[in-house]
């Protein structure tokens, strides 16, 4: 994996990569545009040189590239305009190398559609040098190439699913949509819902099978509700009076689980009565990841799903702040608590991999 240095990670901190197109550095040739098609700023044409400083200055290295890259060497401010163009064609091609490899990443987990959306913003966003853009033009063929496999392997598993109901092989349906399933989810996840779809009918018929084979036969009409309702037998008088069998005493570490669930539950209801929502809820998620069935936790959770979407998007909004001010160290307390909140939040998990790898690059550097 290769790493960038400290100027790259800006540029998807502040979420303005590009925000300008290429332009001449000479007045005499035509006005230059932006990548939406506007011309530069009265401003920005009257300093060049302090609007690249300024945009270098925020993170947008390519902005400040497309300002300066035209400069020639009988220009008076030449030197402190290479200095810039360096700076800003360093930094513009370190964050295209990360792209690169981020994108290997996805493709290596077989992730083509999230793969096939970061390589097309970077085809049409970053200025490529002619070495990169081979490298790219290399994974959208890789890309290709994936997501006409997973479709050969797609159709074969809907064959081998038809042939299998048609046979009344329901377990085996069920194992052919899953994996279909899988597959779709990181190519078309349109077409995922579909096999979805299928895959819970199928899985209906599997429990109603169940149910009959234990003799819970569904009563006429049932089929009519959202589940078969099942006849419930009536207990003979012996039954009714027979005192149930004491059940075995659970083994030490279920008792020691219990007990650690039954604080934690303790402790979230006591953060929630204190409006202390942020422990509330991890406090709760503890709790769902030592009992994943406990209904307790579930309610509270869904209960609490507002609050842990506005806590989400505030420490996000903090971290932002920090990029802004250059400081990323300062946003990695709340990239941490986003963690958190939300395991799976993708931007909260680069800026905590960009912090690593500027502490990894610092720590290289000779003093």
């Amino acid at each position: 994996m290769r790493t960038t240095w400290a100027g790259g990670f800006w540029c998807w901190g502040l979420g303005c990569l590009v925000l300008a197109g290429c332009g001449a550095f000479t007045a005499a040739q035509p006005p230059p545009k932006a990548d939406n098609g506007e011309e530069f700023t009265a401003a920005e044409e009257a300093d060049r040189l302090v609007s690249a400083e300024r945009a270098l200055a925020v993170g947008n290295s390519i902005r400040a590239l497309k300002l300066v890259e035209n400069v020639v060497p009988q220009d008076p401010q030449y030197d402190r305009a290479s200095d810039i163009l360096d700076r800003a064609r360093y930094e513009v091609e370190s964050v295209t190398v990360e792209w690169i490899d981020r994108i290997d990443t996805l493709i290596g987990k077989e992730q083509y559609r999230a793969a096939d959306e970061r390589l097309s913003y970077l085809l049409k966003a970053f200025p490529l040098a002619a070495d990169l853009k081979a490298e790219a033009e290399e994974r959208r063929r890789q890309i290709i190439e994936g997501m006409a496999k997973s479709d050969e392997q797609v159709a074969k598993l809907d064959r081998e699913a038809t042939e299998q109901l048609l046979r009344r092989d329901l377990a085996g349906a069920a194992t052919s949509l899953k994996q279909a399933v899988e597959i779709l989810r990181n190519v078309d996840p349109t077409r995922a819902y579909a096999r979805e779809r299928a895959l819970e009918t199928v899985l209906l018929r599997i429990e109603q099978q169940a149910a009959e084979a234990r003799g819970e036969g569904a009563e006429k009409g049932a089929y009519k509700t959202h589940r078969p309702m099942v006849k419930k037998k009536k207990p003979t008088p012996a039954q009714a009076v027979k005192a149930p069998e004491p059940a075995p005493p659970p083994p030490a570490g279920d008792v020691a689980k219990e007990q650690r669930v039954a604080e934690l539950l303790k402790d979230a209801a006591k953060f929630q009565k204190e409006k202390n929502y942020f422990q509330a809820i991890v406090t709760y998620l503890e709790v769902r990841r030592q009992d994943v069935k406990n209904d307790s936790a579930k309610v509270a959770l869904e209960a609490l799903e507002p609050k842990r979407q506005a806590l989400i998007k505030e420490n996000l909004a903090k971290a932002n702040e920090h990029f802004l001010k250059q400081d990323l160290a300062g946003a990695v307390p709340y990239y941490k608590k986003v963690r958190e909140l939300d395991p799976a939040n993708e931007q909260a998990r680069e800026g905590l991999e960009m912090y690593e790898n500027l502490a990894r690059i610092r720590g290289n550097q000779p003093r």
